[in-house]
């Protein structure tokens, strides 16, 4: 018998809370924010849904100049997003300001949610940019946790991507894989869809393709990796884990 919903604890819950993550880079967190009850997660209404559309379109080619040009951005395996059918959970290490940007040039057109830290939501002007992006406030308290991952799990549902770091935090030009949290393999594994794995690498600056000598950036899309529904959700999340773990160290070591 399938034990997957044994579990009746809220999606984002895990048997032990991440705690602690902290950016390596600091930023202007002046403005008051934390998720309110009945947060519009999905952003499904007309208005919302128009003006994400519009907003991400027109700044697409300003973007592929950007990270193309200045940080030596290079894409390759988009192919795999067709090979998923209906929705999927997408992850990649964070190792840039601007990796969410790479990762949003891959997806596009597709529909995508990025969560992040409800800390960013405090900064002035990104935090409204963010918003209309689909960016996805998570909370520390368990209640509203719950309820985001719940939106999500409808997002997937109708077919939408919902990107996660599970490295939870961003650590610049970070050479290694950290320790990767739950969440985002719990709500795949719960939904029953696959995690499309990305690997975010650098290589030595050449030319005028990296901004300041930086390493340039080059974002490989992995193949989908599926959960196990033979098993309970935990044994599913935590397979589900070290399997996209070892497709992203495997691209790591070419």
């Amino acid at each position: 018998m399938n034990n997957q919903n044994k579990d009746t604890r809220p999606l984002g819950l895990t048997d032990e809370q991440p705690s602690g993550d902290v950016h390596e880079l600091h930023f202007n967190e002046s403005r008051s924010f934390d998720v309110p009850r009945g947060y519009d997660y999905r952003r499904t209404s007309a208005l919302a849904d128009t003006g994400s559309a519009v907003l991400r379109t027109a700044l697409n080619p300003i973007l592929q100049i950007i990270d193309r040009v200045f940080l030596g951005y290079s894409v390759s395996g988009t192919e795999n997003f067709d090979r998923v059918s209906g929705g999927a959970v997408t992850i990649a290490n964070h190792i840039h300001p601007l990796d969410c940007t790479m990762v949003d040039l891959a997806l596009f057109p597709h529909r995508a949610y990025y969560v992040t830290l409800e800390s960013n939501f405090r900064i002035p002007v990104v935090r409204s940019l963010i918003k209309w992006l689909r960016a996805v406030p998570m909370s520390r308290r368990p209640a509203r946790m719950g309820e985001m991952f719940a939106e999500m799990s409808k997002a997937l549902a109708e077919g939408s991507f919902v990107h996660f770091y599970p490295e939870a935090v961003l650590k610049p030009y970070c050479t290694e894989l950290r320790e990767f949290h739950d969440g985002a393999f719990r709500l795949a594994a719960k939904s029953r869809v696959p995690v499309v794995p990305m690997y975010l690498s650098q290589s030595a600056p050449a030319g005028l393709s990296c901004y300041k000598h930086k390493p340039c950036l080059r974002l490989e899309v992995l193949s989908p990796v599926y959960p196990d529904l033979t098993l309970s959700l935990k044994q599913s999340v935590e397979k589900l884990k070290t399997e996209c773990r070892k497709a992203m160290m495997d691209a790591a070591s070419k």
